[in-house]
């Protein structure tokens, strides 16, 4: 499963998730956390951990959107605007980039 497509689903669930100390904190309604959502956070939680740990890039200065990437195959590379940049096709193709949405 995407961790960004699982991410957005508990957002539409009404349930919040957050990373404090190190650790995955879930805040929901009573009965919105169902057995196959708390098995799906379970599985997935260390990828949850590490993905809403990462910090988020603020909204291109250009297009305004929240779409960016960063090449996986440098050391610490900067966050791009998947929108401005030119090579993002490129390079999404080859697969060596890391993409969020903010």
């Amino acid at each position: 499963m995407n961790i960004d497509g699982l991410i957005s689903e508990m957002r539409g669930g009404d349930v919040h998730l957050s990373v404090i100390g190190g650790l995955l904190h879930v805040d929901a309604p009573s009965g919105a956390i169902t057995p196959a959502l708390k098995a799906k956070l379970k599985t997935h939680k260390a990828e949850l951990i590490r993905a809403l740990s990462v910090p988020k890039p603020p909204p291109c200065g250009w297009c305004g959107r929240n779409n960016f990437w960063r090449r996986t195959d440098l050391k610490n590379p900067p966050w791009v605007c998947s929108n401005c940049h030119p090579y993002y096709k490129s390079l999404k193709h080859e697969g060596n980039i890391e993409e969020i949405t903010t």
